[in-house]
């Protein structure tokens, strides 16, 4: 089946399943379609596209190019190619907003569609978002009509999930509901262990896993995809159909699973866990018989993964000793522990939280640190059907007592946590059931950061016509999901040239003379980002005999105790320096989109030896630009070594900032 020399075909594999293939690819905002695209797609095969647009998609390739360029091209060529009369739907996620898992949409509804419609589609998606696979693929199976004979769930995907959501367990979830539907995945640019966290939606489904690394190899993989035939039916109402389980590639040591499994088999079969490439081992918690009334068995059956971590497999035995189904999986050590209690009053009823296996005959115990494991000498209970909480009856003797959770033979401490009892105990420890539950999860996630959008390069200029001359550059990011560190360059250029996050920035550039230019801007990957910052507010600009940019609203003259000046705008009141000029005072907007409740200004003056400035409650000072004084709420800023003249117009501003006068 592979193509001469396509490395991304490892792992190609044909099996007859119940499910049809289903394409996740990265998709677009949803167009005006002809009514062809609406009308019934009959009772056929049907494909469903689902476009991964999550922010790992601005990755290179080992040629520089971004996987989402590569794919657009791709994607464009195989529409053109493949065989129209098929109906086609694409479902896209990540594409709308950054950090938002719910980001899923239906581009285009299954039918007849012309290539080059949907190829448009595609080329207007701007990855930026998450990774929700496993809802995608949900979205994708909704998508299919009831009168379709077969589907094909296509999922082109550089990531794995990062929604705290099983695709696997969906997988053998879609097996049982009677359509024939295969889902493949199309792993561009995937890691050999990413391929085979996701290898288990394929096998489960009898669709392909492929893992392209470059344009070419992507296109094979479609074209592979499109050529397959139409899944074929097979019985599963039969009792000795293979059992596939609804579980993930990974489980905790001794925590339980509900385990679901495809088909029907006998209440006398044995479903659970053995070692890797094991037979059926010996009856316990982790490995028994299905039950149940009547000629099915139980269907899920809940089991105890091993307590010790490793490689295990699930096994469905039938009542001859034969295994009928075998699937790998990972025990992980498991992440559990209490809430932190601090210190509670002697003999007071106190609430216990904790995440753990919750197995029959294991117990919550209250014991002094140095007590033997088995001495239950103060209050305890049963951990299983608790919930995680319970409450106990603290000693009667102040002391340092700890929280013990044991074994079901009360031989072994699983995990504890010490608190105090009537005197003060101080817990270091800052973790919680909350965190330990994120961290399981994260086991069968993808590992942090994997959406994070790559740093995008941006320049920005002031307009034409203004004098070349060094310039204080800033950007303040106001999108929620971009770290909210400012950008300001140590150092004044003319023109500002840095590295960001993809996002809307406030652009400052503050020339000599503190004039102020500003502008919003959004940053995006795949553009120029070449931006022209005007200057602030309406005011007329002026070039001095040096040609440096100067606006002022109060210039001070031959006024020994100052000028006094009140700002009608903002509100602003000081003495402006004699000899110095004020620009106009303005109010600064946080990220948030609230406005600052203090204004802000610059103060500059003409000397022999060039300007000097002073800046008014500005944003963002670096340390490297010079010393600060405050006063009240108001804080001053300067740039310049300390001199007579700074030292006066700096005493003059304090006295008249502090004292509310101008």
């Amino acid at each position: 089946m592979a193509r001469p020399g396509f490395h991304g075909l490892a792992g190609l594999q044909r099996r007859r399943g119940a499910v049809a293939p289903v394409i996740a690819l990265c998709a677009a905002l949803v167009a005006p379609w002809s009514t062809r695209a609406h009308a019934d797609p009959g009772g056929g095969r049907v494909t469903v596209l689902v476009y991964d647009a999550s922010g790992s998609m601005w990755g290179q390739l080992a040629d520089g190019t971004t996987k989402v360029e590569v794919a657009r091209r791709v994607l464009g060529e195989f529409l053109a190619r493949r065989d129209a009369a098929v109906p086609l739907g694409v479902v896209a996620y990540g594409h709308n907003r950054r950090g938002d898992c719910r980001d899923i949409e239906e581009l285009v509804p299954v039918g007849v569609h012309e290539a080059a419609d949907v190829a448009g589609q595609l080329n207007r998606i701007r990855p930026v978002g998450m990774t929700p696979l496993t809802e995608a693929l949900q979205r994708a199976a909704d998508l299919i009509p009831a009168s379709a004979e077969s589907a094909d769930i296509v999922l082109v995907t550089d990531g794995l999930e990062t929604c705290d959501a099983d695709p696997c367990a969906l997988a053998a979830r879609l097996t049982r509901q009677g359509i024939r539907l295969r889902a493949h995945v199309v792993g561009f640019g995937l890691s050999d262990a990413q391929a085979a966290a996701l290898a288990c939606v394929s096998t489960t489904t009898g669709g392909l896993l492929l893992t392209p690394r470059s344009g070419d190899e992507l296109a094979q993989a479609l074209d592979v995809i499109a050529d397959l035939e139409p899944a074929v039916e097979i019985d599963t109402e039969a009792p000795t159909a293979p059992a596939y389980f609804d579980i993930g590639p990974h489980g905790e040591a001794g925590h339980t699973y509900r385990i679901g499994y495809r088909g029907r088999v006998p209440p006398d079969y044995f479903a659970g866990f053995t070692a890797r490439d094991a037979g059926k081992p010996d009856v316990s918690a982790s490995f028994r018989v299905v039950g149940g009334a009547g000629q099915s068995g139980n269907n899920p059956v809940s089991r105890a993964a091993p307590g010790e971590p490793g490689d295990y497999d699930l096994i469905m035995v039938a009542h001859d000793g034969t295994i009928i189904a075998r699937q790998a999986i990972t025990v992980v050590p498991a992440r559990n522990g209490f809430d932190a209690v601090g210190t509670v009053a002697p003999a007071e009823r106190f609430v216990i939280r904790w995440r753990g296996p919750d197995q029959l005959g294991e117990r919550v115990v209250i014991a002094r640190p140095d007590d033997p494991i088995g001495q239950l000498e103060y209050d305890w209970g049963n951990a299983l059907h608790r919930g995680g909480e319970m409450r106990l009856a603290a000693p009667a003797q102040p002391g340092i007592y700890e929280l013990r959770y044991l074994s079901a033979r009360l031989d072994k401490v699983l995990f504890a946590r010490r608190f105090g009892v009537g005197v003060a105990f101080q817990d270091s420890d800052r973790s919680g059931t909350a965190e330990l539950a994120r961290q399981a999860a994260a086991a069968v996630q993808a590992t942090p950061g994997q959406d994070d959008l790559p740093p995008v390069r941006a320049r920005f200029r002031i307009p034409d016509g203004f004098p070349e001359s060094p310039l204080w550059w800033s950007a303040l990011p106001l999108d929620a999901a971009v770290s909210p560190e400012a950008w300001a360059p140590s150092e004044a250029t003319v023109v500002g040239e840095g590295e960001f996050e993809p996002g809307r920035y406030e652009v400052r550039a503050l020339a000599p003379g503190e004039v102020v230019f500003s502008r919003i801007v959004e940053i995006l990957p795949g553009e120029t980002n070449e931006f022209v910052i005007p200057l602030a507010g309406e005011q007329d600009a002026e070039t001095d005999a040096d040609g440096l940019v100067q606006v002022a609203v109060v210039a001070c003259s031959d006024q020994p105790r100052g000028c006094p000046h009140t700002d009608a705008q903002t509100g602003l009141r000081l003495v402006v320096p004699d000899g110095w000029s004020l620009t106009q005072p303005f109010f600064h907007e946080t990220a948030a989109g609230t406005t600052a409740s203090i204004a802000s200004a610059t103060l500059f003056r003409s000397g022999a030896e060039g300007i000097q400035v002073i800046e008014l409650n500005p944003r963002h000072w670096p340390a490297v630009r010079g010393d600060c004084l405050d006063r009240g709420a108001h804080r001053i800023c300067h740039g310049e070594a300390s001199d007579a003249t700074l030292d006066q117009a700096l005493a003059v501003l304090l006295d008249s900032l502090g004292s509310g006068e101008p």
